[in-house]
């Protein structure tokens, strides 16, 4: 059985040469309808003249399957495929069209559950913090449990700042200020890994795979607004079966 270490970077020189192309991954996902993979470093040096650097990037891109993604020199990258687990990558680079090289990559895949989104040029700010994130037979979901928004025009008021939990469903958008809206566009098989959209005035300015804690957290918690009423409980364990869905609840309070 093979170890699969995270192997996280994408690397090639053209034989006989110096040169080098280096594509860092930071995670995989594998939705429903669409498979991407988040990049956050991007370096290639000339085939010609390995010391004139082509590319130095270390925005985050997030690259559909299929999508070409062009280098310099006639180069091109392309995500052939992720495995049924979003866990692994299979790459291959062209060169004038034709394939050079291939490699899987394993990224790390590590918790990442803050969406955050500056609008170019300004010092605004969009922080969304999931807690976690749910996959079910007829719904998928998300909680969010902080939400902090800065102004596009003048940064220094605060639009938003709610740390109040909410349940979030895929496919409705979260409203927020000066024309922006969150929407979780898919939910990876596994319930570990959200695909978000960022639209302002109905236009995509932003995507990102987010990967939420998972930290344990059983008892369900409700109180009545404006009272000091709460109802609590408490659930041990959960179980899904081929005709049968079942829960076991250890203490009720209330």
């Amino acid at each position: 059985m093979p170890a699969n270490e995270v192997d996280d970077t994408f690397n090639y020189s053209s034989p006989g040469t110096s040169q080098e192309i280096r594509v860092h991954f930071k995670n995989s996902f594998r939705g429903a309808d669409q498979n991407l993979a988040t990049i956050d470093g991007l370096w290639q040096t000339s085939e010609a003249n390995p010391v004139k650097m082509l590319i130095a990037d270390s925005q985050s891109h997030t690259v559909a399957s299929g999508t070409l993604m062009a280098l310099e020199e006639v180069y091109e990258l392309v995500i052939q495929s992720i495995d049924i687990d979003g866990n692994r990558v299979y790459l291959e680079l062209y060169k004038d069209g034709i394939v050079i090289d291939s490699k899987i990559i394993m990224p790390a895949n590590k918790v990442d559950d803050t969406f955050i989104y500056s609008s170019p040029g300004t010092s605004q700010e969009i922080r969304v913090h999931f807690k976690n994130s749910f996959r079910g037979a007829d719904q998928n979901l998300a909680t969010i449990d902080g939400l902090w928004q800065t102004s596009e025009v003048d940064p220094n008021p605060i639009l938003i700042a709610d740390s109040r939990s909410r349940t979030m469903n895929s496919g409705t958008p979260l409203g927020l200020e000066e024309g922006y809206e969150l929407l979780i566009q898919s939910i990876d098989i596994d319930g570990n890994k959200l695909h978000l959209e960022l639209c302002k005035d109905g236009m995509v300015v932003d995507s990102q795979v987010i990967i939420s804690e998972k930290e344990v957290d059983d008892t369900f918690i409700y109180s009545r607004p404006e009272t000091s009423q709460k109802i609590k409980v408490r659930f041990k364990n959960a179980f899904r079966g081929a005709e049968q869905s079942l829960a076991t609840i250890d203490n009720i309070s209330r």
